[in-house]
């Protein structure tokens, strides 16, 4: 079984305003400046997954948009292919705008990503690194909770380091292939070694008196004797994850998720979709002010040169 991972909510499909597909006259460089009070929202520096989801759902109503164009020029009995050419380069236009700020704002975050360590920080002190190499011992329900809701830790490396200790015609690396055939399985870059996830949350218990130490907080790099050699020598990932003590843990754990982690988790996507739905309706009206500051000073131009 695998973990997982007060707001206002928007119509399933936001209003296209006539308006928003209006051609203006002026340059790039001329573009109205938002309200700072607007802008100071959108360039916070904490923004996070629920920005980038917000921002996705909204870059992708322009593709409903383009959808509309095609249906009307269908059925319609003769088609204008003067306004139809005009409707698609304005949506292809705010796609290809569109998608360049999304890939740079998703570059910027994941670069943040990069160098965070994730844990659950309590006072002064980390009580759970999601680097089983690193992690103390898991006691509570609240630090099985966090490790549930951050999953296994399976990194996948261009690299593995190398186990000097064993022989150069055998095995000497972590093989990420692993993680496919079990599934509970980790890896830490800090230890060079690998883990059990469900032995890690649920180490004691019935079951577990014979439970080897190595799979919890010792490591396991004995690469060479991973893999099974035939029917009568079975290699370390089959001994420990077929094994009593490993099944007791799982057993422990599928329990803990069935009942009681899965009520927080629906309450947290309610609360997740709303967000998202919030910085979708944000993103929608700061287009709808760009284009009403844009048409009202390009008016406000033609006025003026009729003076």
């Amino acid at each position: 079984m695998s973990p997982p991972a007060s707001s206002s909510s928007i119509p399933p499909s936001l209003p296209s305003p006539d308006f928003l597909h209006l051609q203006s006259s002026m340059s790039p460089q001329e573009t109205p400046e938002l309200p700072s009070t607007l802008l100071s929202e959108q360039d916070e520096n904490n923004c996070n997954w629920v920005d980038i989801s917000g921002k996705v759902a909204e870059f992708l109503k322009n593709f409903e948009r383009t959808n509309d164009v095609l249906s009307r020029v269908k059925d319609e009995a003769v088609p204008n292919l003067k306004a139809l050419f005009v409707d698609v380069i304005d949506c292809l236009t705010n796609i290809n705008k569109e998608s360049g700020e999304l890939l740079l704002f998703a570059k910027k975050e994941n670069e943040k990503l990069s160098s965070t360590n994730f844990n659950l920080t309590i006072g002064n002190g980390v009580l759970i690194d999601h680097d089983p190499g690193r992690r103390n011992k898991i006691s509570s329900s609240n630090e099985r909770k966090y490790l549930s809701s951050l999953g296994r830790y399976q990194p996948k490396l261009d690299i593995y380091p190398t186990n000097t200790d064993i022989p150069t015609n055998k095995q000497r690396r972590f093989n990420p292939v692993w993680y496919e055939e079990f599934s509970f399985l980790e890896y830490s870059p800090h230890k060079d070694a690998a883990f059990c996830f469900a032995c890690i949350l649920f180490p004691e218990g019935p079951g577990r008196c014979n439970a080897s130490s190595e799979w919890v907080s010792v490591g396991v790099r004995q690469w060479h004797k991973m893999k099974s050699h035939g029917q009568d020598k079975k290699g370390k990932l089959l001994q420990h994850f077929t094994s009593e003590s490993h099944n007791a843990a799982l057993s422990d754990y599928s329990n803990f998720i069935n009942e009681g982690i899965h009520v927080d988790i629906l309450i947290d996507r309610s609360i997740r979709d709303n967000k998202i739905k919030e910085v979708q309706e944000k993103e929608y009206h700061s287009k709808v002010l760009r284009v009403l500051f844009d048409v009202a000073r390009t008016w406000s131009q033609r006025f003026t040169s009729k003076q």
